[in-house]
C-alpha cells in the first residue's frame, strides 16, 4: 500500500490534500495495486462559491483547473468545522483526471 507523503506548504490557508505515492516511473505498472483516489479540499473562498477556486499549485499532473464542489469539513477553523470546496482526482489509463 502506498505511504502518505509529508505535508507541504502551498501558501494557502485552510487547505488539505491527500497524496499517494506512485511508482518511480510516474505511473503504476501492471503488477501494482490500483492507485487510490486523491481528495483535495480548500477553504471556501470569500466569494462564497467554489467556481472561484484558482490554485495552480493544486492542478498537478496535468489535471485541469476546476471541478471543485461545495462541502463542509470538520478540519476547518481549527477543528470547529466550516465550509470547503473539494474535488477528487482518479488515476486511470496512465493519467490523473477529475472524478
Amino acid at each position: 500500500m502506498p505511504q502518505p507523503r509529508t505535508w507541504r506548504d502551498l501558501g494557502f490557508d485552510n487547505s488539505l490534500i491527500t497524496y499517494v505515492t506512485q511508482a518511480s516511473s510516474g505511473a503504476p505498472d501492471a503488477s501494482s495495486a490500483p492507485v487510490p483516489d486523491v481528495h483535495q479540499a480548500v477553504g471556501l473562498p470569500s466569494t462564497g462559491t467554489c467556481a472561484s477556486v484558482s490554485m495552480p499549485g493544486l492542478d498537478w499532473a496535468a489535471v485541469a483547473t476546476g471541478g471543485w464542489t461545495p462541502s463542509w469539513a470538520q478540519w476547518m477553523n481549527e477543528g470547529r468545522g466550516g465550509f470547503t470546496c473539494q474535488r477528487t482526482l482518479h488515476y486511470s489509463d496512465g493519467h490523473w483526471a477529475l472524478s
